[in-house]
């Protein structure tokens, strides 16, 4: 019994450095935040929306956003994802996914916005330069699809499994 949980742990463990992808390394320490996991402060401008389908954040997409995440079609749970967005245009920091795995570990992605419609959201993850050793550090391809109250998360990331999250909001 002993080595059966210690074979789950390890695989759990050795798992997360391969599929935990979806944040890898960044050293822009600036515009990842300060660190707080909260969102950054409202500036008090009206919400932009996207009139060409590829410009400002649509407001139905601002905030926080948690649920549970899989890789591998769904075969392998990565714990939860916390998504945070806030107004941006193409090429800013949009937000950041904060990632707990099963086992208490935490990884942060940076957001770039590549294009956003009242559809569809796309950015480019890249993890913080503080994220540990079971992170993994490729950049890769988030979108966000709105779903009735809830937005679907997908990514392009063939080294960690495509994750997927459904994901409500928190605030």
């Amino acid at each position: 019994m002993a080595l059966a949980v210690a074979g789950a742990m390890a695989a759990v463990t050795v798992g997360s450095v391969f599929l935990l992808g979806l944040l890898p390394k960044d050293d822009d320490s600036t515009s990842a935040g300060d660190g707080s996991g909260q969102p950054p402060a409202a500036t008090g401008a009206p919400h932009p929306t996207a009139t060409d389908g590829a410009g400002q954040v649509p407001a139905a997409y601002l905030g926080t956003w948690r649920g549970k995440a899989a890789a591998s079609g769904g075969a392998i749970p990565l714990g939860t994802f916390e998504v945070t967005l806030r107004r941006a245009e193409r090429g800013q920091r949009v937000g950041k996914v904060v990632q707990r795995d099963p086992i208490g570990n935490t990884c942060t992605d940076v957001l770039t916005l590549t294009g956003a419609s009242p559809k569809k959201l796309v950015a480019t993850g890249k993890g913080v330069a503080s994220n540990g050793g079971q992170c993994a550090r490729t950049t890769h391809t988030v979108y966000l699809r709105p779903d009735g109250k809830d937005l679907v998360y997908t990514s392009n990331d063939p080294a960690a499994g495509d994750p997927k999250a459904r994901l409500s909001r928190v605030r």
